[in-house]
């Protein structure tokens, strides 16, 4: 009853749910432009939790799930990406290491609430608990932004793996053409000694009736 009384946050987060991390979130690099962090968010009550995940800029995050429901001791993986952008890793580095993101919860007695209906359930009631999370960018990622190509590791990783591959397809290819020559070419022999033989054969078979003659 203490989330619903007006306890702080952190009380009714208590109460209810377990949120990891606990303070940041640390976005990292998932090798194709973007950057990952994740939310675990753990129903520790009796209760269903319905929550809600808003962040200070929607235009730069894609956010899976941003509203569910979890079921008494379940917990749901909330996955966060970074949008595409025109301006670059360091833009967007600079840009999500000020942002926050802000998990409202509501307990509820039952989870007879149509999914599409889940939202409108924050405008219309207090949060049973409300945290907010800073973000972060690993150290390693902030760091590579730095060098004159924007490509990531991951992306340039990437790339040499499809080089090597292709290279490899190619030597595969030219011995595969080097065999072929070499077929075709015992093939043509094999042909001119079949010509040679009956061309000579068809010679002393002339003789031999010239001979009866």
């Amino acid at each position: 009853h203490g989330g619903h009384d007006g306890h702080g946050g952190h009380d009714g987060q208590a109460e209810c749910v377990k949120i990891s991390p606990e303070k940041t979130v640390i976005f990292s690099s998932t090798g194709y432009n973007n950057l990952n962090g994740d939310v675990l968010i753990q129903n520790v009550s009796s209760l269903f939790l319905a929550f809600k995940v808003k962040s200070t800029c929607p235009s730069l995050f894609l956010v899976r799930p941003h509203t569910a429901m979890v079921a008494p001791r379940q917990e749901v993986l909330v996955r966060i990406t970074t949008t595409a952008t025109n301006h670059g890793h360091n833009y967007k580095n600079n840009n999500i290491a000020s942002q926050q993101f802000q998990i409202n919860c509501l307990t509820m007695q039952t989870n007879l609430v149509e999914p599409n209906r889940l939202s409108s359930l924050f405008s219309n009631s207090s949060p049973t608990s409300s945290t907010v999370l800073s973000c972060s960018v690993d150290p390693s990622v902030a760091h590579s932004t730095h060098s004159i190509t924007s490509d990531t590791p991951g992306v340039v990783t990437n790339i040499q793996n499809r080089t090597r591959v292709l290279s490899d397809r190619v030597v595969f290819l030219e011995e595969k053409l080097h065999y072929l020559q070499q077929m075709l070419l015992v093939q043509a022999i094999l042909v001119l000694v079949f010509l040679a033989y009956k061309w000579i054969w068809s010679g002393h078979g002339v003789l031999l009736e010239e001979t009866e003659i």
